[in-house]
């Protein structure tokens, strides 16, 4: 009798599990599970059958899915994140379902109603690497919807993936908004170079730059939308009233491009919001709007991490000026904050005729100034020059030392006094 002949076939396979479900188990293993149920049945189970998915099997924290093709896979997974997302704004962190997504394209062995081979593994591999809300693709993937869907793309290189003989390239997956799948279809493809690391490519024109208001006056935020539909009339503009709110969007939401900040809210001080949001939220530009405008509060602010400071009493036409100049990556600063303040502000012999130059500044410090107008940290800094992190200290050294200042805000403060025009360096 001749061997049993195995049915194979080529198939997008989807593996998804949910992050941290031990630690939600032991704390509460009734509501998890209830929960879970839920979700699979009102989001889970209508997005796969939506896209003409087969789930294979169901495990307690995840399930394995079958697509016959990439494109259903990876338009299934992102709209089941983008629901999660929604789903869990109200929910508190320590008790959000959050799903992490795999999805790899390969031969697969099918027997007996369940899918084999390194297909199916590479898929669980993949989805291991993706955060929580998140998804990742292998390269085989990523080749087959590449220019076909609305995705943005962050290289994350070649991995060792666990069992799996030959290194594997993934992706990683940010979903965009839903309105964004109605234009013409495009991936955006990772800019960097293989190898290059997991630096995300900035949104193209096409896509809606996502805004946050957070003030606790409703008047307040509606002159704002009227102010930002004049500089980004395409702009997805969200709002909140409180730190709390703004914070479970924001965790919604990371792919934020702005959040416009009052400092006097009602359930937190705003400085301490401000810091935690520069902390864990590297990529979004953060600029305070607040009925305070003395330098101190300017000072302080813009040393916690603002890109910028707009005093609610700025004329319409400034505030436009302002956001424009942060959104092309400067920083904005009242004209008010850049008088020197007696006597905290130390004596300066930096006159208002003065060139970088002629304080000894080198090229390369012009350049590390330039990168610090941006707001660039240090780190920042010596990714982008390609030098060293203690030499780009070094530099920051000296050119506070050479405008005789304490810190790194009120260089910014006196270079915007100064008027130097420095030159534009561009992120890699």
């Amino acid at each position: 009798m001749g061997e049993e002949r195995l049915e194979r076939r080529l198939a997008a396979i989807l593996a998804a599990d949910v992050a941290g479900y031990s630690r939600l188990i032991g704390n509460d293993e009734e509501g998890t599970h209830t929960t879970l149920k839920r979700l699979r049945r009102s989001v889970v189970d209508p997005k796969i059958s939506e896209h003409r998915g087969h789930v294979v099997k169901n495990t307690g924290d995840g399930a394995l899915i079958e697509f016959a093709s990439a494109l259903d896979a990876v338009r299934c997974a992102t709209e089941i994140q983008r629901a999660m997302a929604e789903v869990n704004v109200d929910v508190p962190s320590h008790r959000r379902i959050e799903f992490r997504l795999g999805i790899n394209v390969g031969d697969v062995i099918f027997d007996e109603g369940d899918i084999y081979g390194d297909g199916v593994n590479i898929a669980a591999r993949v989805q291991n690497l993706a955060k929580p809300g998140g998804i990742c693709l292998s390269d085989n993937a990523y080749q087959q919807v590449k220019g076909k869907v609305v995705i943005e793309v962050s290289d994350m290189g070649e991995q060792q993936l666990k069992n799996i003989a030959r290194p594997v390239r993934v992706y990683s997956v940010r979903p965009t908004p839903a309105s964004a799948d109605k234009g013409s279809p495009e991936t955006h493809s990772p800019r960097d170079a293989p190898g290059r690391g997991s630096t995300e490519r900035p949104l193209d024109q096409e896509h809606r730059m996502k805004i946050l208001l957070v003030d606790d006056h409703v008047l307040i935020r509606d002159a704002l939308r009227s102010v930002l539909r004049e500089v980004a009339p395409d702009a997805e503009v969200l709002e909140a009233a409180d730190c709390g709110r703004a914070m479970r969007l924001i965790e919604a939401h990371p792919d934020f491009h702005l959040v416009l900040l009052d400092l006097n809210l009602p359930d937190r001080d705003g400085f301490a919001m401000l810091g935690e949001l520069r902390q864990r939220y590297t990529t979004i530009s953060l600029v305070v709007l607040s009925g305070q405008q003395d330098r101190e509060t300017v000072v302080k602010a813009l040393d916690l991490g603002a890109l910028g400071f707009i005093p609610k009493s700025a004329p319409r036409d400034v505030m436009v000026s302002a956001l424009r100049l942060v959104f092309a990556g400067g920083i904005y600063i009242p004209p008010e904050a850049l008088g020197r303040a007696e006597p905290k502000q130390p004596p300066t012999a930096v006159s208002h005729s003065v060139l970088p130059a002629d304080l000894g500044l080198t090229e390369r410090q012009i350049e590390v100034l330039a990168l610090m107008m941006q707001g660039k940290s240090n780190k920042a800094i010596s990714r982008i020059l390609d030098v060293a992190e203690p030499t780009v200290k070094h530099h920051v050294t000296a050119i506070l030392k050479a405008l005789n200042v304490a810190s790194r805000t009120e260089a910014v403060i006196a270079v915007g006094s100064l008027g130097w025009k420095l030159p534009q360096i561009a992120d890699r």
